[in-house]
């Protein structure tokens, strides 16, 4: 066989072989299946219940078993269906018509952003699911709840109807209006399968230890503000503070702490289990690690808590699906921000935490639905934070740039830039009707100008609104936090202009312009730069730094 044709079969195999180690050493979940279950489990692991992505990840549980061939005849049956014609099978798999569409705009198309071993997976995964040697990941309600009642052993989802009329609006705009790729397919399958989970997970621990919901839980300290403002940085400083609690990475993709899970960090499997994917994360989507640096043992924002109802903007940041998008905005989401509490209490418990010790909460969808936040966290004390209206919708239009193009070919950077104008200008409006209704004493206004100008002048009147010493332990851990992350991240670059997304300075000033005098927001891109490349976001508490 000529060199010429070894090299694509080769490299096939390579691919195929290091998703598929990935796929096999995230078989997370097992311990909490039965021994009768876990012996009659699949010998074959499914790629779509086994992807992870940022803000929500995906363990399989389909098997105990890891075979050290598994790799091998992995890739051997992959890179055979690919040399082999497709077989009748019961799924006809095709891109979306519109995927092959042309693009015009400023930015290379989609299919540009893509590491080879990425492109490969999404030539192989079709003639895969067509020769049927993997399941199709289909996105059916029935057959999402049957694999999850089947992989955990469980039956039993709890008050399920909020986040059932999610599920039933997010699938039929993730077929008709995502226009995901085979990548696309097995990360959403693997994301809605993983949530389902949760839930099995999270109802079958709560009524083995009712006490988890009796609980108390002191009234958290949340962090508000527009996507890439900030809220990042100042979550991460506060949370460096040993008098509050906050959630790492680790435990907003798995809430629910596993069988094998111990309170020290280095004995629980979720650690590790966190790290491999954000190193597959990380593979699939290069750009991920510039717009927002993280990690297992990292403090994050509560995504995975809001994932398990099937809401959160995270949804909306990977994929198209502006019907979902405004369904949820009309939709009253107390019942998320209920189960959101619950699983609060459950980390908790399983820290064994005093529940005197507040949480620090942060996510830009609190600004949407703070009503509902309000609901559940009527005392809350609220950090809003503010930056000048054309950096954030820059930034926020190029992170969700950066992750949309992984699972689709045919991602319009126009249609993101109106897309988030609109959802910044939503959930502005949002914050400013509810404000004037809430207790002036549990609330407070900081600047992301500020943030950079002295941070420490900041965390002091944050310190005094909280009525808590500003100390020298708190002052020495947040200085050492921004040191380590300002050496971590010293060569991410991020760059991006307005206009690569339709965005105009000059129209998102106006659009703006009450709040911007409302709350003194210097101008970080004045109209001129239109057109411009926007360097990375100033960073690391002499900027944005820890992302915002």
């Amino acid at each position: 066989m000529s060199l010429r044709l070894m090299w694509p079969i080769l490299s096939l195999l390579s691919c195929a072989s290091v998703a598929s180690r990935f796929i096999w050493s995230c078989d997370s979940r097992s311990a909490r299946r039965s021994p009768t279950q876990r012996a009659c489990g699949s010998g074959m692991p499914t790629l779509t219940s086994s992807v992870v992505m940022r803000c929500a990840g995906v363990a399989h549980a389909a098997s105990s078993s890891k075979s050290p061939n598994a790799s091998f005849r992995i890739a051997y049956s992959l890179s055979a269906a690919v040399l082999a014609q497709p077989r009748a099978a019961r799924h006809a798999w095709r891109y979306p018509q519109q995927a092959l569409e042309a693009r015009t705009m400023s930015l290379p198309p989609a299919t540009d952003f893509r590491p080879l071993g990425l492109r490969l997976l999404n030539a192989v995964f079709p003639r895969v699911w067509n020769a049927g040697l993997l399941p199709y990941p289909d996105l059916q309600e029935a057959t999402l709840d049957a694999m999850a009642t089947k992989s955990t052993g469980l039956s039993d989802f709890g008050d399920d109807s909020f986040a059932r009329s999610q599920l039933r609006m997010l699938l039929p705009a993730l077929e008709s209006e995502a226009q995901l790729n085979p990548m696309g397919r097995v990360i959403a399958h693997g994301t809605l399968l993983k949530s389902l989970k949760e839930r099995l997970w999270a109802q079958d621990l709560f009524k083995r230890h009712p006490e988890i919901l009796d609980r108390p839980l002191a009234p958290p300290i949340v962090v508000i503000g527009q996507m890439r403002s900030g809220t990042t940085r100042l979550q991460r400083l506060l949370g460096q503070d040993p008098r509050f609690a906050a959630l790492r990475l680790y435990e907003s993709m798995s809430p629910v702490p596993w069988p094998s899970s111990q309170r020290n960090p280095k004995r629980d499997p979720r650690v590790g289990y966190t790290q491999r994917a954000f190193a597959f994360l990380n593979y699939i989507n290069p750009g991920i690690a510039a717009t927002h640096p993280t990690g297992a043992l990292e403090i994050d924002e509560e995504l995975g808590l809001l994932d398990a109802s099937f809401t959160g903007a995270a949804i909306e940041a990977q994929r198209r699906v502006p019907s979902f998008a405004r369904y949820c905005e009309a939709t009253d989401q107390t019942p998320a921000y209920l189960h959101l509490r619950r699983l609060l209490q459950l980390a908790s418990w399983f820290r064994g935490q005093d529940p005197a010790t507040p949480f620090v909460l942060k996510m830009p969808q609190h600004m949407q639905d703070l009503p509902a936040l309000m609901a559940v966290f009527p005392d809350a004390k609220l950090v809003f934070i503010h930056r000048d209206p054309a950096a954030v919708l820059g930034s926020s239009a190029s992170m969700v740039w950066n992750q949309m193009v992984v699972q689709s070919d045919s991602v319009d950077p126009h249609w993101i830039g109106a897309e988030w104008l609109h959802k910044a200008h939503h959930r502005a409006a949002v914050t400013a009707a509810l404000r004037p209704k809430l207790a002036a004493a549990q609330q407070i206004d900081v600047r992301f100008a500020d943030m950079n100008a002295d941070w420490v002048a900041v965390m002091r009147r944050i310190y005094d609104f909280l009525g808590v010493p500003f100390d020298a332990t708190a002052h020495a851990a947040m200085a050492a936090y921004l040191a380590r992350a300002a050496r971590e991240h010293r060569h991410d670059e991020h760059r991006y202009t307005l206009e690569d997304f339709g965005l105009d300075a000059r129209v998102i000033n106006a659009g703006f312009a009450d709040y911007r005098a409302r709350f003194d927001i210097p101008f970080e891109v004045p109209a001129a730069m239109r057109g411009a490349a926007i360097a990375q976001d100033p960073g690391y508490g002499i900027g944005e730094g820890v992302p915002a």
